[in-house]
């Protein structure tokens, strides 16, 4: 019984160990050469192409700083080709999804974003090389908000469940994404 015990903790101390390491050197200042994350040795993609770690480029606590919304357990997921970290509402605030793609993926995954959403963009100025919000009451009545933003190694996907205000759900978006940007 003792053996069951002691293995999850140990488990656990080398799962998140590397994690909370990956994530603190994200978060510091940042040098000529990128060593934020094992998995993105020379940029915001990994040796084999994959793309970057969104649950690794924006974490639980920069969320909270950059938004005033606390948010749940981060869940990474994705494939090959994409990356996401679902990071569910805590209290109050929205839930949240962090996508990250090649940085030529921006206008195909803007215009999925639009046919899915079924709004027409609105352009956003003040964040990486190219950016899209969409903001729709139609899928979640409570509001959800979509930012796409094309960066110079990744695209970037930030989706806001929750937030009825667009204005509050676009700047909820931005601040995430604009983290996401520094870490890759």
């Amino acid at each position: 019984m003792n053996a069951r015990i002691r293995r999850p903790s140990r488990l656990t101390t080398l799962v998140v160990a590397p994690l909370l390491l990956g994530v603190l050197a994200g978060c510091g200042a940042r040098s000529g050469t990128d060593s934020a994350s094992p998995n993105r040795p020379g940029g915001a993609t990994d040796t084999a192409g994959a793309p970057a770690q969104a649950c690794v480029l924006v974490s639980a606590e920069a969320i909270a700083a950059g938004t005033g919304f606390g948010v749940g357990d981060p869940a990474p997921g994705g494939d090959d080709a994409r990356s996401t970290c679902t990071y569910p509402p805590s209290g109050a605030g929205p839930g949240l999804t962090v996508g990250v793609e090649t940085a030529d993926r921006f206008d195909d995954k803007a215009d999925s974003t639009q046919r899915s959403s079924g709004v027409p963009a609105a352009d956003i100025a003040d964040v990486g090389e190219a950016a899209r919000f969409y903001f729709s009451t139609a899928q979640l009545p409570a509001g959800l908000g979509t930012l796409v933003v094309q960066g110079q190694d990744m695209t970037v996907d930030v989706t806001v469940q929750g937030l009825t205000d667009p204005s509050r759900s676009r700047e909820t978006a931005t601040s995430i994404a604009r983290t996401a940007l520094q870490n890759g």
